[in-house]
């Protein structure tokens, strides 16, 4: 089924991103688990999960090394001043 990754056939745009870009990029905790579901997203057809996956990956390791530009931790952030109620930073479960 997957003959072409088995012989080492990674010239899918989707791997290539995988192998030269992310493979050497990450340092994110958990980045190598991530990095397996993007694989497998991309193995299943699955172009949703992998977009899904490759957004989470990209974000996760923004916020690593503290660059929190992303529109939604912007206003997160603008936020946190405000917030006084007791546990608000504690995330819910």
């Amino acid at each position: 089924m997957n003959d072409w990754i088995e012989n080492d056939d990674h010239s899918h745009p989707n791997l290539r991103l995988i192998d030269e870009e992310l493979k050497h990029q990450l340092t994110y905790p958990g980045h190598e688990q991530d990095v397996g579901n993007l694989e497998n997203a991309h193995l299943e057809a699955n172009e949703y999960d992998f977009d899904v996956f490759l957004f989470k990956i990209r974000e996760s390791q923004k916020l690593y090394v503290d660059d929190r530009s992303h529109r939604d931790i912007v206003a997160l952030d603008a936020l946190r001043p405000t917030l006084s109620y007791n546990d608000w930073e504690r995330p819910s479960s």
